[in-house]
């Protein structure tokens, strides 16, 4: 998380992106982005942008445009949990665990709007693996959801952030 910008801000020009793009794909590879605004969600589908991590602050609009892109959201709720509970003992920034808690308040909601718009939706493991998606089943799970969208993979190659 940038400790200047905050989560609404897009910092790339859809310019940027798609140079970005077409340098991975001469590559072979693709392109993840860390996002988090409807802004910078619907510029990085538009430049051809695979993976999404985060989307917490996504809209339908957004949410659309993931699934008609094919692109995957990976939401990673884990993460601001931890990072709420455990920031300032780890020395991360007031400012910043501010932005965290905005993002962990409304990262459930945005994945409501996300499987309601049918986005393909997979789990990333930033702690680690089998803590991340026990802990996002519980909390679905603690909501009255099946959680279908647990059970969607992302492509297997490794994704390059941007």
């Amino acid at each position: 998380m940038s400790p200047s910008d905050e989560i609404d801000t897009s910092q790339y020009s859809p310019e940027e992106l798609k140079a970005a793009v077409f340098e991975a794909e001469a590559a072979g590879t693709y392109v993840g982005a860390h996002v988090y605004s409807s802004r910078s969600i619907l510029n990085c589908v538009a430049a051809g942008i695979r993976t999404l991590e985060h989307g917490n602050l996504l809209d339908e609009k957004a949410a659309l445009a993931i699934r008609e892109a094919g692109a995957y959201l990976v939401p990673t709720l884990v993460t601001y949990e931890m990072i709420s509970r455990l920031g300032k003992s780890l020395g991360i920034p007031d400012n910043n665990v501010r932005k965290i808690n905005e993002a962990k308040e409304r990262g459930l909601e945005a994945l409501r709007i996300a499987h309601r718009a049918g986005c393909k939706i997979a789990s990333a493991p930033i702690f680690s693996a089998r803590c991340r998606f026990t802990k996002e089943w519980n909390w679905s799970s603690r909501r009255g959801s099946s959680a279908p969208w647990a059970r969607s993979s992302p492509p297997r190659r490794p994704t390059p952030s941007f």
